[in-house]
């Protein structure tokens, strides 16, 4: 007597076999009826940096169990769909294509034009859009909160939307045409909710140094968290902070000037800038940064001083010293400028020299790392020890800052 089989056919394997096979059938056979858009997506790929291999193929996709023109996918040279590319690559594919098939005037909206990108495939993926173009074939509509990408884009293509909640009411407004030295300069500027125009990279360094020194040691809000971002004007004209301040002030920021005082104040520019809102912070006339740091400490914080700038500047004693000898007409050196320092016996001439020889080119704190340092481990920890008219400057950019 037979027995019947109680196993079961292997239907899943035998359904997996048959879809490989035609899987690979129709791999071959699309090869010369989808040639031409194969080759477009090849060009495509290939232009915008993304790797598919020597080349794209159309295969059936094997997760699909109907039959139809959707199991029809894209795959790289070793049958990986390109849906499982990561989210960068899709995104930048995408735009390729439309922009391929954008014969004539065709709409995008992206919305955070960043995601899934790196800083250099941001560039590709707006040129890919068109932001090059003489004569672009899309109107594209994006959102971003990428400095690079504000960098790429000229101040015409760029837009900034304020909401207006109490009053309901929603504007856009256009960049002008001023405000693209600063689109590429400090472009992270534009993604701040408040902008403090520093003169130079001592000025952001000391400010840097002393809210770090608030927030580790005084528990109080950063200026980073309040969205305060600190433009460099990197020197220049006396102009150019007010020029670069009216940018933003054109666009709805809130906006502060920090500058030196050593030389003349544009008067006009500065008074236009105040009365659009704008808050104005220098020394007092004469005085650069280090002339109102020196100047107003007393002899233990000078000393403290000329200790951070042997600290910071290592292997310039030689340089450290010549700058006193040469600020003083030779009346001073660095050893003795400490040893007056210590005794607090140093008089308002000899700070002078000290300040002088601290400024100016090669300085003892110009660029942002030296100054930040000063500002944190010396200036804000004996804040309360310099004069009152240097406390009342730093104490209103504070709390212009973090209100």
């Amino acid at each position: 007597m037979n027995k019947l089989s109680d196993e079961k056919p292997n239907t899943s394997g035998v359904l997996s076999a048959a879809a490989r096979d035609a899987r690979m059938t129709f791999g071959d056979k699309a090869k010369d009826q989808l040639k031409e858009a194969i080759e477009i997506v090849n060009a495509t790929a290939k232009g915008l940096g993304i790797s598919v291999g020597s080349t794209a193929t159309a295969m059936l996709d094997i997760h699909s169990v109907a039959f139809g023109s959707g199991s029809i996918s894209l795959h790289d040279e070793t049958g990986i769909p390109l849906r499982g590319m990561g989210t960068g690559s899709k995104r930048l594919l995408t735009a390729g294509l439309h922009k391929e098939a954008s014969k004539s005037k065709s709409i995008a909206l992206i919305d955070e034009i960043e995601t899934g990108l790196e800083p250099h495939r941001i560039v590709r993926f707006l040129k890919s859009l068109g932001s090059k173009d003489a004569e672009p074939t899309m109107q594209v509509f994006a959102t971003s909160h990428s400095p690079i990408a504000l960098q790429e884009l000229s101040f015409n293509q760029v837009f900034i939307v304020r909401h207006d909640k109490p009053g309901g009411k929603t504007s856009v407004l256009a960049a002008p045409s001023d405000a693209q030295g600063a689109l590429r300069a400090t472009s992270s500027s534009f993604l701040a909710k408040s902008v403090l125009v520093c003169e130079g990279k001592t000025e952001i360094g000391f400010v840097r140094g002393i809210d770090l020194f608030r927030v580790e040691v005084r528990d109080k809000e950063s200026v980073d968290a309040a969205g305060v971002s600190l433009l460099d004007c990197d020197g220049g004209s006396e102009t150019r902070p007010f020029e670069r301040a009216a940018s933003f002030q054109a666009l709805g920021y809130r906006v502060a000037v920090f500058i030196d005082n050593d030389r003349p104040i544009p008067e006009a520019e500065a008074t236009a800038f105040v009365e659009r809102g704008g808050a104005l912070f220098h020394w007092a006339e004469g005085q650069s940064i280090e002339d109102a740091i020196i100047c107003s400490a007393t002899g233990s914080i000078v000393l403290a001083i000329l200790e951070a700038a042997e600290r910071l500047n290592p292997d310039d004693f030689d340089l450290l010293d010549s700058k006193i000898k040469s600020a003083s007409g030779g009346k001073l050196n660095f050893e003795d400028a400490k040893s007056f320092a210590e005794m607090d016996c140093l008089s308002s001439e000899q700070k002078a020299w000290i300040a002088k020889a601290a400024g100016g080119k090669k300085g003892w704190f110009k660029d942002i790392g030296r100054m930040e340092a000063l500002a944190r481990e010396v200036v804000g920890p004996r804040f309360e020890d310099f004069d009152e008219p240097f406390k009342k400057v730093l104490k209103s950019i504070i709390m212009w800052a973090t209100r």
